[in-house]
């Protein structure tokens, strides 16, 4: 694995990773988490997965992500938000924002943290052909109850989308590569515990919106497995613990929106994505993040960012 072939190799194992992304807000301003907002919501959404050309990576937004719901003397149920509308009280509208934010890296990708604006990811891959503005245009004015603004990290509509996004994500992201350096070497907790450590150094940076790697999986099916426990929320501490909760992984509907480890279980993909930022945001936070992923690199592994200016020539 080397810097000069990295955006290759992620098309080849995990697909190409260029988004549009949609932020979407109540016209009056209020919670999305009314059912009148959310069945809006969905029918944006609905329209863009009926659009798609292919369907190796799927449209993610706030009503199709699966959630775990935890049951009082019950086990954890797995659900989306649209297959519980209508939702007939404010009591389950509520239920669904609650389980919403207990998929811990839900807020900062499917939603902002108060709960006022939701977003939509688009793969591009999935669009070939597709005008996305158009259908944008068409979808959103079909829903007097949402405004909102579309992003495909460009310079046209930046300013709009930054005002209905907030701090969310836009279409700009950095995407990496981290090799363990031998097959299943993913499995061990210190490749693992590297991955955690940059993740949270990155979140830290105020021009992130979240990051994404096969912890947040790991950590997310262990809680499921485990009663939906909030103290299972952390990393399995045995390998053999990982190849199953990796196993169950490739089972999940999460599987849809594309793998984050391949198929050796030596390279696990790094997405982090940022908020709306201009072209000196977007190198300086480049360079933050090549220094955080230099430096929590496990021995024995190599780890760096796919970007289209390599991070020296940035200075």
């Amino acid at each position: 694995m080397d810097r000069a072939t990295c955006r290759s190799e992620i098309n080849e194992a995990f697909l190409e990773q260029e988004t549009a992304v949609i932020a979407l807000r109540a016209a009056d301003d209020g919670p999305i988490f009314r059912d009148e907002i959310l069945q809006a919501l969905d029918r944006v959404c609905s329209t863009f997965e009926d659009a798609q050309t292919d369907y190796e990576l799927a449209v993610k937004c706030l009503t199709s992500v699966p959630l775990m719901e935890t049951r009082k003397n019950s086990l954890p149920r797995q659900i989306t938000i649209r297959e519980e509308l209508p939702a007939p009280t404010e009591q389950d509208d509520h239920r669904l924002e609650q389980t919403t934010r207990d998929l811990e890296f839900g807020t900062g990708d499917v939603m902002d943290d108060s709960g006022l604006v939701a977003y939509t990811h688009l793969p591009l891959v999935s669009f070939l052909g597709v005008d996305l503005r158009a259908l944008f245009t068409t979808a959103v004015g079909a829903e007097p109850l949402l405004r909102g603004a579309i992003d495909f990290g460009d310079v046209q509509g930046r300013e709009e989308y930054g005002v209905i996004a907030g701090t969310g994500p836009g279409a700009r992201s950095v995407v990496g590569l981290y090799d363990a350096g031998a097959d299943g070497a993913l499995k061990e907790l210190v490749h693992l515990q590297a991955l955690e450590r940059f993740q949270e150094r990155a979140e830290g940076l105020k021009t992130v919106a979240g990051s994404f790697t096969v912890v947040d999986d790991l950590k997310t099916v262990r809680k499921g497995l485990h009663g939906g426990k909030p103290e299972s929320y952390t990393l399995p501490k045995a390998r053999a613990e990982t190849a199953q909760l990796l196993l169950a992984l490739s089972m999940s509907p999460a599987a849809r929106y594309g793998p984050r480890i391949d198929g050796r279980e030596r390279v696990a993909l790094v997405r982090v994505n940022l908020t709306t930022v201009n072209d000196e945001q977007f190198e300086r936070t480049v360079r933050r993040l090549e220094a955080f992923l230099t430096q929590e690199t496990a021995e024995g592994a190599t780890a760096f960012l796919c970007t289209d200016r390599l991070p020296e020539q940035l200075d």
